[in-house]
This record gives structure tokens, C-alpha cells and sequence, in this order.
């Protein structure tokens, strides 16, 4: 009986985190604030209900319900800090630099949220990015700061007298370059965007020809993204495609872990055909820019058919021909047919080629690998299972992801060089394991990728797949169809 895969049943493990975090910083409260204890417990109680539901509830309920969390945090911070004035200064930053290399604060930290920033009113705040666009009036300068972070940018607004406005006014800062604007978030009385910031400090950390810049406010084509490929991760597509790549991956990874899954590394140079296809890149230290630096070995060339081997064939031919013509006296079924007149027209081919010359290929030279890396002939890996199935017979259930490599000449949409897979490998389990882990994992990735690429799923399904969200969504929320391979083929 094959071991039934675990299903969610335990809680999310990201309000798991949330809540180790929470009564963490009130024990930590508590102990520098003795005389202000009483202050940690509201925030307690109001966090329990709040997360009981939020595990309960739908994507966006706990969506909430994590903004909700972090504004009591904040609260309960500033009220503890207010209490007691014998107690160390708790920092009331909502980028906290927890890890104490520098704090930099993310465009998306700042208007990602549902209001769009609107809570960051009043505060002083410093952003790093690119310059998607810049205008210059009489007095003073709008300037959108991207920094890959999100979708939208963040509006600046500086003023002729603000520190750095002639960077602007002289043309040192245009489309394209690195900047740092410093000042304070203010609402925006432009519809476009619900805030801004009044810059202060405007500062160039790298300077962009914006003659030469290839990149304009205007939808490029893929083509010409490909040519620039040092600078496309700054447009939208690829930004957003990237940002989704990362989320995916996240969420690939929690899935597994979360159900007790180890991931292990397979090899990228291999001498197995995991496929059995034989399209596979061959790696070699035997080849340089003059060519191949390594004995060949030259067959002896297969010698040209005798005419007996000609009679031979004739005879194949008409044999085949009689065969055909009592299959259809017979009136057999159109399946049988077309296999025998397929039979009969290469054994024409053949003759036709034995008459000119060509019945028996030429042997193709062969390599000798004995001075090569590995002495012997290796190959970009095409599937990790192999070794996968090798750890589940040790681990139980594992899984491996990463880059695997195809040589299909087939130019098309849906046939790719290099990509990612996903591998897991389950040890005592049966199909319907399987299929419930696939099912569960694709569900999984799906619903991550809609609460957490929200901005982004908006954009492909505006610019680049019609109701892309509507599918995605179904798929997540609506049961697989389950079919035997019987029932496949008789739908066709």
C-alpha cells in the first residue's frame, strides 16, 4: 500500500513566522520596559483572533490580515517606546535592517501596499534606482525613480533650490541613470499616483549617455530586447517576468519543505541519456577555435549494393505489393492498410537509392575521447531523475530543481535549449500519489504567484495574455479531471 502524501494541515508556516516574530519582540518589550508590561498584552489578544481567522480564511482575507498584523507591531512599538522613557529607543522604521548590512528602503516597501503609500505620508524616506523618465520645467523637475522592486515607479519632485537639482537643470542626470533622491513623502495632487516624494537630496551614483540609451518610454518588441540583453531586466516584461521566475521558485521550494521533501543537487555533466532520446549537448576540453584537436578515427566506407541486393529488394517489393492488394480484397481495416502501403513505398525508396549508390550510408567518423576531460564522451544533463530516484531510495521523498538542457532543433514557442525542471521523487507511493502531488504542487504555485504578483499578473494579462487571471484562478480553485490513457485516445 503506498504511503499517502501529506496534505496541508498544518498552519502557514509565513503567519507561523509572523507570530514567532510578534510575541518575540513583546518578550523583548517586556523585559527593557518593565514598568510598561501591560502595554504587550492588548496587542496579544488582538493578534490571536486575527490570526486564527487568517489560517482559516481565502488569500486575500490573510492578505489583510498580515497588514493588519504589522500595523499593530508598529503601534505597539511606538506606545512602548512612548511609556517609558527609561527604555533603549526602539526604531519606528518600517525597513528594518535586521541584518545589519545597509538599510536600503525597496519602492515596493513603500507604496506596494493597498493604500499605495498613503501611510508613508509625512515620513522621510531614501530611494535608489534607475531614472525611467525626467522632466524638467522652469522651477523645478519631476523625475520617476524605478528600482526593479515593483512595477510602478516612485515619483520625485525637486525643487530649484533642493540639494542636486543641478544635476538635473545642467543634464547630468537623464533617462537611464543610477540616482539616490532623499526627501519627504507627501500625497500627490496628480491622479496617476497617490503619493510622491519632495526631494531634498538628489545625489548621481552613475551617470547614462542618454544619447546612445536604447531604452524609451514605449513597448519594445522581443526582438530588440534580445540584442540588448545587458540592459532588458530594466524594462517591464522582463522585470516582471523575473519577479515572477523568483516567486515561483519560492514557492517551489516552501511546497516541498513543508511536506517533508529534501532537495538534492543532481549533476549538470553527465554520461547518462535519462530521456533515451540522444539530443543531448556533448561538453568536451577537445575543441578550440581552430576546430577539433583531437584523433579521428575514419571508417572504412560500406561498399555500394551488388545487384543481387538489388534483385533482393525487387523481389521484397513485389511481395509486399501482393500483400497490400489482399488486404484490400479483404477489405481489412484502414490501420492494417496504411501500414503495408508505408512498408511497400520504403522498400521502393530503397531501391531507388541502391540503383544510384546511396542504399548503405557511409559510417560517420568517430571521436577518440581517451585525451578528453573525462576520457571518455559526457553531456549536458537532460533530466536529474536518475539520481533523484537514487536518493528516494535512501531519503524517501525527495526532490531536485534546476537547469537541464535539450538539443531539439525545433524553433518553436514550446521548445526551449535550456530550462528549469521540477523533479520529485516519492519512495512508497503509487499513482495516485502522483497525481495528487502534481495537482497540489501546481495549485500551490499558482495561488502564490496570484497573492504575491499581483501587479505583475495585471500586466501579462493586460499587455501580453488576455484572462490570464481568470485561468489561472480557476486552475487554482476548481479539482483536476482524472483520465486513463484509454480514455485519451478514444477522445481523439
Amino acid at each position: 500500500m503506498g504511503q499517502q502524501l501529506l496534505r496541508v494541515g498544518a498552519p502557514c508556516c509565513k503567519f507561523s513566522r509572523a507570530l514567532a516574530r510578534t510575541q518575540t519582540s513583546a518578550r523583548t518589550q517586556a523585559r527593557a520596559v518593565p514598568s510598561s508590561q501591560e502595554s504587550c498584552l492588548p496587542l496579544r489578544r488582538s493578534l490571536k483572533p486575527v490570526l486564527t481567522t487568517s489560517l482559516c480564511g481565502s488569500s486575500a482575507e490573510a492578505f489583510h490580515s498580515r497588514r493588519l498584523l504589522a500595523r499593530q507591531q508598529r503601534r505597539s512599538l511606538s506606545v512602548t517606546a512612548a511609556v517609558s522613557a527609561d527604555a533603549e529607543p526602539v526604531s519606528t522604521s518600517r525597513v528594518a535592517n535586521k541584518d545589519g548590512f545597509a538599510n536600503r528602503q525597496r519602492i515596493k516597501d513603500i507604496k506596494g501596499g493597498e493604500d499605495m503609500g498613503a501611510s508613508f505620508v509625512g515620513e522621510e524616506v531614501t530611494v535608489r534606482g534607475w531614472v525611467r523618465t525626467i522632466r524638467n520645467q522652469k522651477t523645478f523637475a519631476f523625475m520617476e525613480v524605478n528600482d526593479g522592486s515593483t512595477l510602478v515607479g516612485l515619483q520625485g519632485v525637486i525643487q530649484s533650490d533642493a540639494s542636486g537639482y543641478d544635476l538635473v537643470s545642467d543634464g547630468a542626470i537623464s533617462t537611464g541613470a543610477a540616482v539616490c533622491m532623499k526627501g519627504k513623502v507627501v500625497q500627490s495632487p496628480g491622479g496617476k499616483q497617490a503619493i510622491e516624494v519632495a526631494v531634498d537630496t538628489l545625489e548621481l551614483i552613475g551617470a547614462c549617455d542618454s544619447a546612445t540609451y536604447p531604452l524609451q518610454k514605449k513597448r519594445h518588441s522581443r526582438e530588440f530586447l534580445r540584442d540588448i540583453a545587458h540592459l532588458r531586466p530594466r524594462t517591464n516584461l522582463i522585470g516582471a517576468v523575473a519577479r515572477t521566475r523568483s516567486n515561483l521558485a519560492q514557492a517551489t521550494h516552501s511546497f516541498f519543505q513543508e511536506r517533508g521533501f529534501l532537495y538534492v543537487n543532481t549533476p549538470i555533466i553527465t554520461a547518462s541519456d535519462c530521456e533515451g532520446a540522444g539530443e543531448q549537448f556533448m561538453v568536451t576540453t577537445m575543441v578550440n577555435g581552430e576546430g577539433i584537436q583531437a584523433p579521428i578515427s575514419h571508417p572504412e566506407p560500406a561498399s555500394a549494393p551488388s545487384a543481387a541486393d538489388i534483385n533482393d529488394l525487387k523481389e521484397k517489393v513485389k511481395m509486399q505489393g501482393d500483400a497490400v492488394r489482399t488486404l484490400k480484397e479483404a477489405k481489412a481495416n484502414k490501420e492494417d492498410i496504411t501500414e503495408a502501403v508505408g512498408v511497400l513505398l520504403r522498400l521502393k525508396e530503397e531501391i531507388v537509392a541502391a540503383e544510384t549508390g546511396g542504399a548503405q550510408p557511409t559510417a560517420s567518423p568517430s571521436l577518440d575521447f581517451g585525451d578528453d576531460f573525462f576520457a571518455k564522451p559526457a553531456y549536458l544533463t537532460v533530466s536529474g531523475q536518475l539520481n533523484a530516484e537514487i536518493y528516494a531510495c535512501a531519503l524517501r521523498d525527495v526532490y531536485t530543481f534546476g537547469p537541464t538542457f535539450r538539443a531539439e532543433n525545433s524553433n518553436t514557442a514550446r521548445h526551449l535549449a535550456e530550462f528549469w525542471m521540477v523533479e520529485p521523487e516519492l519512495a512508497f507511493a503509487n499513482l495516485e500519489d502522483d497525481m495528487a502531488c502534481a495537482e497540489a504542487y501546481l495549485k500551490h504555485c499558482v495561488k502564490h504567484v496570484l497573492e504575491n504578483c499581483q501587479e505583475d499578473m495585471e500586466f501579462f494579462d493586460k499587455f501580453n495574455e488576455k484572462g490570464l487571471i481568470d485561468r489561472l484562478t480557476a486552475v487554482a480553485e476548481k479539482d483536476f479531471a482524472t483520465m486513463t490513457y484509454t480514455e485519451v485516445g478514444s477522445s481523439f
